[in-house]
């Protein structure tokens, strides 16, 4: 946790609240406040979003004054060049802006990013999520004190919430506790739990190596998903991260043969290589296919946002 912080540059955006430079002064002064720890990821200059989240946001008396009473807070200049971000846990920062509100503990119970409709929608917004964190802590002390059957509906339950919020990597410790709740997975909560550890990732390759060994013992197709998941996603830290297309496009083609089925998640990561590429025909046409073969809301829009880009581009190419 420590490397983090290291790389942290203060953003003036937010001057005027209780701003820190690492996390553990943020701890500290929370213990003492009882405030939250509030901690952004953003880019100002590189991104469009953050920039608008700046302007909109945190640049305004109305949130200076908000923040300074609500949190400690902790603003990194986040950028994907610097490749040894996307390595730290327990955070993930697949887009930003990024905004993390964690208990005084330090572990944090939502997160959310930009959002359209100024200041005041966006504290509102905040004080919505905000109310999570007594449900959370609720769901926490039943999983520990409950009886059995009621144990395993909370936890159940709290893993629907860090998943639909991607902050399982704060909850490690109560995942691990679906082993002595639900042994044999008759709820299925084992199998949810080791899914999110597997995904999550851990400091040994041993480790990973048992949690997937265990889920293939439940369920072999989830184990298989996964495993491909985990291929995809060195590729794109090892070489997409750092712009190295052509050589990503490359491991992506040979992990395409050797799957059975075409998989949307490959075709997705090709698409993205060969945009960037200025293949844009070939990239539309891996979105294309990717869209056929999976139709869930979220990869949906997704995907038909990346296919409209490719065409547009496209266009623009053919017209040059």
């Amino acid at each position: 946790m420590n490397t983090l912080w290291l790389l942290i540059l203060l953003i003036t955006a937010c001057s005027g609240s209780s701003i820190h430079n690492n996390i553990a002064s943020a701890r500290k002064a929370a213990r003492n406040s009882g405030k939250d720890i509030l901690i952004l990821f953003s880019n100002p200059v590189d991104c469009y979003a953050c920039s608008k989240l700046k302007k909109e946001v945190l640049s305004t008396k109305k949130w200076k004054s908000f923040s300074r009473a609500q949190f400690e807070t902790v603003v990194v200049h986040y950028s994907r060049k610097n490749s040894s971000l996307q390595q730290l846990q327990p955070f993930r920062i697949p887009s930003i802006p990024a905004l993390f509100l964690s208990y005084p503990s330090g572990r944090v119970y939502t997160r959310t990013g930009y959002r359209k409709g100024g200041v005041d929608a966006y504290i509102r917004h905040i004080k919505m999520l905000q109310k999570q964190k007594k449900r959370i802590s609720s769901l926490i002390s039943s999983i520990h004190t409950a009886k059995p059957e009621e144990a395993i509906s909370a936890l159940k339950t709290l893993i629907l919430i860090i998943t639909r919020s991607r902050i399982s990597g704060f909850y490690k410790g109560l995942l691990e506790k679906a082993h002595i709740l639900d042994p044999d997975n008759r709820a299925g909560v084992r199998l949810s739990a080791d899914t999110l550890l597997y995904r999550m990732g851990t400091d040994s390759n041993k480790q990973q190596h048992t949690i997937l060994k265990r889920i293939r013992t439940i369920d072999p197709a989830t184990a298989a998903r996964l495993e491909l998941a985990a291929k995809i996603r060195q590729i794109e830290t090892r070489f997409m991260a750092r712009y190295h297309w052509k050589e990503a496009l490359s491991r992506l083609t040979a992990l395409s043969k050797a799957e059975r089925k075409p998989s949307a998640d490959i075709l997705y990561q090709q698409g993205r290589c060969l945009y960037q590429l200025a293949k844009y025909e070939k990239s539309a046409m891996c979105f294309k296919r990717a869209l056929q073969i999976r139709q869930a809301g979220g990869w949906k829009r997704k995907l038909n946002a990346w296919l409209r880009s490719a065409r547009y581009q496209l266009k623009k190419q053919k017209g040059q």
